[in-house]
């Protein structure tokens, strides 16, 4: 816990934190953009499938040909399966259907058929949710005999299309995520390694008898492969380094000439001292 707090509040991981929410967030506008685009697209295309079917399978509804037999499995050739057909009069739903994979079509649920018999006009393409069956795109058109031939081509496949998709994205994102933390992390380490540097060295620095005997400064920082304000950082550092060194040599040196004078000056007065204290003692 305490390691987890030292790096958050470090400026490592800030600057890792701050690289990797980018990434994050970079990447969920653009799962969201592209899954509202494609969506979009293939709205675009099932309304153009449901304009393509038009009202043959409701038309076979309203008015069936042919063998009785085979009358359900020709009204649902050339359709898509899932497609619903239904005929609505008087606010009445007379005869509907639901396309099958092969063979005759089947019934639709009670309930759908209360909601399509709600339908009272000619309407474009929308979206009904209908009970038992999901969300369809219909499409209602007005039949020759005064009543609603309404086609429905189901959503559900743009739905799992748009599933896989932003499943597929947030995989490849966090996959990438993942791939640009463990990058930043080294790319973060190197970079501010100089700053570390910088520290330890400040340590070793601050352990010196700086105040006496002649002092050896240690190495200065390495900026290699940091940033310019990085860089200029270490080659300041390293200058007052150079410059502490410089002057504590030149005190020692100074200190040094002054105890060379202190010497030659008491040995150059010990001889007339000397006399002078003779003939003090003998005058």
């Amino acid at each position: 816990m305490e390691r987890l707090r030292r790096l958050v509040s470090s400026l490592s991981g800030r600057v890792l934190a701050i690289v990797l929410i980018s990434v994050f967030v970079s990447g969920v506008i653009t799962a969201v953009v592209t899954a509202l685009l494609l969506r979009g697209f293939l709205f675009q295309r099932l309304d153009q499938q449901l304009s393509n079917a038009g009202v043959r399978y409701a038309v076979s509804l309203e008015h069936p040909d042919g063998d009785p037999d085979d009358r359900d499995f020709a009204s649902t050739v050339g359709q898509a399966p899932g497609t619903l057909g239904a005929r609505v009069a008087a606010g009445r739903v007379t005869a509907a259907g639901l396309v099958s994979g092969a063979g005759p079509s089947s019934g639709v649920p009670s309930g759908a058929r209360a909601q399509l018999a709600a339908i009272t006009a000619p309407a474009g393409s929308h979206t009904v949710r209908l009970s038992g069956l999901g969300d369809y795109r219909l499409l209602a058109t007005a039949g020759r005999d005064g009543d609603l031939l309404v086609t429905g081509l189901p959503e559900h496949p743009i739905d799992e299309t748009i599933a896989r998709l932003l499943v597929t994205e947030f995989a490849v994102f966090g996959t990438a995520l993942i791939a640009t933390g463990l990058a930043a992390i080294a790319s973060v380490r190197r970079s501010l390694r100089p700053l570390q540097d910088v520290a330890n060295t400040a340590q070793r620095v601050s352990a010196l008898p700086l105040a006496s005997g002649v002092v050896t400064m240690p190495e200065g920082v390495q900026p290699a492969g940091g940033a310019l304000e990085i860089t200029q950082l270490a080659g300041a550092f390293n200058s007052m380094l150079a410059h502490v060194e410089n002057s504590l040599g030149a005190r020692h040196e100074s200190e040094e000439q002054l105890r060379r004078f202190v010497a030659d000056a008491s040995h150059e007065l010990r001889t007339p001292v000397a006399v002078i204290r003779s003939y003090a003692e003998y005058g």
